[in-house]
């Protein structure tokens, strides 16, 4: 499970998840609601209810599920992959495509 403590920017679990191509319920902490919309994640409130609900709800959308981490993955890896840190050291550093 992610981690619930607030102040974490962008706690690891929930991106290695998406990153694998799995769906994620997770309250909406920190900056993954700025990242992700609804139908990249399942934002949940964090209680047993919140928990219970996401899982109910994933057993009866499974197709839903699959569509969420297929967005996922796909935000993950153009903004979170080592070739789009690249990109944005490059574009900080003033550098082009041409070196």
């Amino acid at each position: 499970l992610p981690t619930t403590i607030p102040t974490e920017a962008c706690p690891m679990a929930p991106l290695e998840a998406l990153a694998c191509g799995c769906g994620v319920a997770m309250p909406p902490l920190s900056d993954y609601p700025r990242l992700f919309k609804h139908d990249q994640i399942m934002y949940i409130q964090a209680t047993e209810a919140g928990v219970e609900e996401a899982v109910r709800w994933g057993a009866a959308h499974p197709e839903k599920i699959v569509q969420m981490a297929v967005a996922g993955k796909a935000t993950v890896l153009e903004r979170a992959s080592i070739e789009a840190a690249a990109r944005r050291l490059s574009e900080i550093m003033g550098m082009t495509d041409g070196g």
